[in-house]
């Protein structure tokens, strides 16, 4: 079930045009950019997106002017991923899967108040659909984070997606119609 849901919404986003993608991604960077989540954080870890996941280069750029501690997630021997920290974009070099991550000269860091998760599909309940290998549940299973956030397209969010044991819950989902806090409240704009 979870790898026909994964082709499904992989073949969905893929067939975004750069164009609407962009747009699309500025949108969300925005809305996250103008919420309390971004503002009560310090420590922000973020992703590099990858085959048209929901951009972050606002959020960094933006992150970064402010004076918060940017991290980026790192694959480490190809088994677990690690926090570090970044000062510029520079510091992101191509790593495990031809995705951006910080070299190895980045300091490593337990400190993370949010969380920025890409997914493939996400339910209104706090679930996500990844590529299956489970390096963002194996990180929230073992790190204390304060907020942890889907970034998503409105089309990849749907009522519920099948689920393991395994498989950690988000706080909210941001998508181009708003933010969805899965505990309390219903989409809000």
């Amino acid at each position: 079930m979870k790898e026909q849901l994964r082709k499904e919404f992989l073949e969905k986003r893929n067939r975004l045009d750069y164009s609407l993608w962009e747009s699309l991604s500025i949108k969300i960077q925005e809305i996250f950019l103008g919420s309390h989540l971004y503002l009560e954080s310090n420590n922000i870890m973020l992703y590099s997106a990858f085959r048209n996941e929901v951009a972050t280069g606002v959020i960094l750029k933006k992150a970064l002017a402010d004076g918060k501690v940017v991290l980026f997630p790192r694959v480490e021997d190809r088994e677990e991923m690690t926090a570090r920290r970044v000062s510029s974009p520079k510091d992101l070099v191509v790593g495990s899967y031809g995705i951006l991550e910080p070299s190895l000269d980045c300091e490593i860091s337990t400190d993370v108040d949010l969380l920025l998760v890409p997914g493939v599909a996400f339910d209104r309940l706090g679930y996500r659909l990844g590529y299956g290998v489970g390096y963002y549940d194996r990180f929230l299973k073992k790190s204390i984070v304060k907020y942890r956030v889907g970034l998503a397209f409105e089309f990849q969010v749907i009522a519920r997606l099948p689920r393991d044991n395994y498989d950690e819950r988000l706080d909210y989902l941001i998508t181009e119609k708003g933010i969805l806090d899965v505990f309390e409240h219903p989409l809000v704009e």
